[in-house]
């Protein structure tokens, strides 16, 4: 009994020394290499290199970005020819963050044409950060590829919104405005929207008289999230159709309102409905506001 506890007691022990150990423990992964300035061209492709290494993909990326300019042309060459994924994503990260508008032709090529998701989509993220203007027709045309990967899609979405380009807004619109497109990719571009701001609220405005009563909702709650004093000045002037398109929404349980009586006709008049406060903030921004809070 006393030998078998002994081995119980050893087994325990050793369990533990693996699980806390510094050198083999997941929870403490060995340290990132330190680098100095100035960056060498063994540095920077040791950087790289490390990108392969989950624990240190985001210290080797920050030390690259520390280098600038001085990393782009080995993080190009990454991209051209590294038949890893996950570095060339990081590479694409990086080359985001340092912004150098020479790569945006480069982050172009790989969200039209590089095979994986992944890394087009991390193409389109870096795009819509660096705000590259540039890049807007191949993002809208990404965006209106159906067959193209659901994900990368919704980082297109999100990259024109960071752009504002005139082109973006209209893309947005019309997949706001499609009833046969994916419902998130469609909620994705109604925030996208909300983020471009008063650029974005003429066709907003025009959206609220669309065959579609999603569409119409999301304008709605579109120009209210805006909350510029141009987008309270048009939820003012469009009082009455915001009034309608937000009962309609309601009877389609498109929305819901907090305590409303069954019947439509029981509702009785706007101004006695008590309203959940994003609906509220709809229909009341502009007179009412008090009442939201």
């Amino acid at each position: 009994m006393f030998i078998q506890l002994c081995y119980r007691f050893v087994g325990v022990g050793f369990i533990l020394a693996l699980l806390f150990s510094p050198t083999l423990s997941l929870a403490n992964p060995s340290p990132a290499r330190t680098f100095v300035q100035p960056c060498t061209n063994l540095d920077i492709a040791q950087a790289i290199a490390n990108f392969k290494d989950p624990w240190q993909q985001q210290t080797n990326a920050r030390y690259l970005v520390a280098c600038g300019s001085a990393a782009v042309p080995a993080l190009l060459q990454t991209l051209q020819t590294d038949p890893d994924a996950t570095v060339r994503e990081w590479a694409i990260i990086s080359l985001g963050w340092i912004g150098d508008p020479v790569v945006i032709p480069v982050l172009i090529a790989r969200l039209q044409s590089d095979v994986s998701a992944v890394v087009r989509r991390t193409a389109a993220d870096a795009l819509g950060q660096m705000q590259a203007v540039k890049a807007v027709p191949a993002l809208v045309a990404m965006l209106k590829k159906s067959s193209e990967d659901i994900a990368v899609r919704n980082a297109v979405a999100e990259a024109l919104g960071l752009i504002s380009d005139n082109v973006a807004i209209q893309q947005l619109v019309a997949v706001l405005n499609n009833p046969r497109e994916d419902l998130n990719l469609r909620n994705i571009a109604i925030k996208a929207l909300i983020k471009i701001g008063d650029p974005a609220i003429p066709v907003l405005i025009q959206t609220l008289d669309h065959p579609d009563l999603r569409s119409r909702y999301w304008a709605a709650l579109a120009l209210a999230e805006i909350n510029s004093a141009q987008s309270l000045t048009a939820l003012k002037a469009q009082s009455n159709k915001v009034d309608q398109i937000l009962e309609a929404a309601y009877d389609a349980e498109i929305v819901e309102f907090d305590r409303v009586p069954a019947s439509a006709a029981q509702r009785g008049s706007s101004a006695q409905i008590v309203r959940k406060p994003i609906v509220c903030k709809i229909k009341w921004v502009a007179q009412h506001w008090a009442r939201c809070r």
